[in-house]
């Protein structure tokens, strides 16, 4: 490609029109090293979202856990309920929703 472009930038010497295949083809070089990278950046992207949804699983299954603890009539929510059967008069009041064994504090 040199050889060319020094052809026909000798030919013509007043015209741009020299190195204009290297040009090209150190582009060509260039856009290829910037592919490659892009393609490996995009491959370790992809792993880490992998890993973020490992890791959002992983919580949500302990938050399921923790949450399973506390749900219910049988479970904390509904035992700091029975406390109102004692005459405990709170201003604010737990939801029923709470209450139920199948509760969620957030949808799926």
């Amino acid at each position: 490609a040199k050889v060319i472009d020094n052809y026909y930038a000798n030919l013509f010497k007043n015209h741009p029109y020299g190195n204009t295949n290297t040009k090209i083809l150190d582009n060509i070089k260039n856009i290829t090293k910037l592919a490659q990278t892009i393609y490996e950046k995009c491959t370790v992207l992809i792993q880490k979202f992998e890993s973020v949804q490992t890791s959002f699983e992983t919580v949500r299954k302990n938050f399921d856990g923790v949450f399973a603890t506390i749900k219910g009539r049988g479970g904390l929510i509904g035992q700091v309920e029975k406390l109102k059967d004692y005459g405990l008069s709170p201003s604010k009041q737990i939801e029923s929703k709470y209450l139920e064994e199948d509760a969620s504090l957030i949808e799926a």
